[in-house]
Order: structure tokens, then sequence, then C-alpha cells
């Protein structure tokens, strides 16, 4: 939200160090992984095995030690994610880890009621709950505070918070940092209230997407190619008119003066109209006009000429004027 935020009862949990800032790298060991590996993109289990201490902060984890394609102090230039830390250490920015994990969260809230909504954006992802704004200030706060206490902060690294604007208006918000993999399913299932507790019900629920949408589509295939037998079936009698009155199928090139005749029927009331279009040599190239009428010919072209492009079709279709 863009209005003032009041933030209350914040709790940050899930962080490995006591000591707010330590004052050096307590490690000049080369860790077992790269700069570029973890910008691309890590899971925290794969960080607590790279030979070096990993510390887990509120904003970052912090490698203490030294990354092999990455030397002395100096900016790390090329990377979103990672970054030099005043004392020496390397910081890991939570939006580069445990990228597929999160990506099941935001997955199953597609397919089934959760207790907060998920969103991600380039600073991270939360976890957000906006309350009804049809009770009291203090109604309000309580059912927040119940809310915030059912988060399982024992399950992942975040913080957790009420969040109120200037209107009045309560939300309970959760950042998600990261998460141990033996944990996932767990908070999967507190988040969905039991409705999906592990990857086989996840893909059972995706399965039945999958087959809702096929089915949807084949009905929806019947139901155009109905539509367009009933428009072909009504347009027919169209198309022979035209050809009495002298007109001849075409599916050719362009060429100065070509007048083409193609019938539509009218989605709003079902009547006939000619779209009319005509080509004439501009410089090297042609030029079109189309005119919309319910006239069949004696029909001309207007001073509205659409100048040629490298994206017109060369091949044109329909009923050629002789």
């Amino acid at each position: 939200m863009k209005e003032k935020q009041i933030i209350e009862h914040k709790t940050v949990f899930g962080t490995s160090d006591t000591q707010a800032r330590r004052r050096s790298n307590i490690s000049n060991t080369a860790a077992n992984i790269t700069a570029a590996k973890i910008e691309a993109g890590v899971s925290i289990e794969e960080l607590d095995s790279i030979g070096v201490p990993v510390l887990r902060y509120q904003t970052q984890v912090t490698i203490h030690g030294k990354l092999p394609d990455i030397s002395g102090n100096g900016y790390i230039n090329g990377y979103k994610s990672i970054v030099h830390n005043k004392n020496g250490s390397i910081g890991v920015r939570y939006t580069a880890i445990d990228g597929g994990k999160k990506g099941i969260i935001l997955k199953v809230q597609r397919f089934t009621k959760c207790k907060l909504y998920a969103r991600q954006n380039s600073q991270g992802m939360e976890l957000i709950k906006s309350l009804p704004r049809d009770k009291t200030p203090e109604e309000l706060k309580t059912l927040a505070l119940s809310i915030l206490s059912d988060i399982p902060t024992d399950l992942f690294i975040g913080s957790k918070y009420i969040m109120r604007d200037i209107y009045g208006g309560y939300y309970v918000v959760a950042t998600f940092e990261a998460i141990p993999e033996s944990n996932l399913w767990a908070f999967v299932s507190w988040f969905t209230s039991g409705a999906i507790s592990d990857n086989e019900g996840l893909q059972g629920y995706i399965k039945a997407y999958d087959l809702k949408r096929e089915q949807e589509k084949q009905a929806q295939d019947v139901a155009l190619a109905i539509a367009d037998e009933k428009k072909k079936n009504a347009l027919q009698p169209i198309i022979d008119n035209l050809l009495a009155l002298g007109c001849v199928e075409y599916d050719g090139g362009k060429y100065n003066g070509l007048h083409i005749i193609r019938p539509v029927i009218a989605y709003s009331d079902g009547s006939i109209q000619y779209n009319h279009f005509f080509y004439e040599t501009y410089g090297k190239r042609f030029r079109s006009c189309c005119v919309k009428s319910i006239d069949v010919l004696g029909v001309f072209p207007v001073d509205k000429w659409k100048n040629p492009s490298k994206y017109y079709t060369e091949t044109i279709k329909g009923y050629k004027v002789i």
C-alpha cells in the first residue's frame, strides 16, 4: 500500500545468530559454492552445507568466508542478491533463496482456499490477510492478534506483524524469507487448513484442474465448431449472390486498383455487413483502405488510406470485383 502504514506487534523468527552485528568476517575459508550459483537460486539447505559459517538474519543470510569467484572486499558487480557487508562477510538476500519452495506455496493457493494470500515481487515474498472493515477498531485488533498468533513461527524464517493504514484498515502480514525442506509440507498443510499436506495431494489438485481445463476446452471447441458451421451456412447464400453479381473468389497478391469484398455477419443482430478493401500503389509498395457497408457494390475508397507495413500479408483473400 502507498498509504502511511502503522506496524504493531512485530516479531522476527527463524534467525540463527543472537549477535546483532559482528565486527569482522569470522572465517577466511573458501565456500564450496560460487556467487553465480547462489544468484541463480539456492536452497537454505545448500547454503547450510557450503563448508563455512552461515548465519541467518532478518534481511539476509550471511556467509562468513569467501566465494571462489569473488575476490577482495570491493563492491560486487553484476549480482542483485549478493552484497559485501562492511565486516567483510558476504550477504545473500532472501530473494535468491528457496525459490522452488516459494513457488509451491504460490501454486497451492491456485487450487484451494488459504489462510493468507501469498504474493511475491522483486523485494521478496509475503503472506497477507486483509481484515473486514465492518467491525470496530477493537474487534479488528482482537481478530488481527488471533490470526497473528496462529502463524507457525517455528516452521519458516521471516517476521510477522499487524499493519494499519490511515483509513483504519487492519492487515496481518508475514514476510516469508526461507523454509527448511523438512518443514515445507507442514507449513502447506497449515496454510491450506489441511486441504493439501503433501506433494501427492498437490498433484491431485493439479490433475483435477488440468482435467477440468481440458473438458472446458473440448466443450469450447465443439461450440466454436457449431458456431463456425452456422456462420458458414448463413454466409453461403451471400457468397452465392456475390458470384452471381460477377465477383470471383480471389486468393492472390496485391495490384493497383484491387477491390476485394469480404462478407461478415454482425454479432449484434445477425445482419450482413460487407467489408470492402481497396489497394493502390504507394511508392514501390501498396497501401490499403477498408470501407464497411451494407451495400454489396457501388462502394468507393475513402481518404483513410493505411500506409504499407512489413507486417501486411501479400496474400489477399476475398471476392474480387470485376
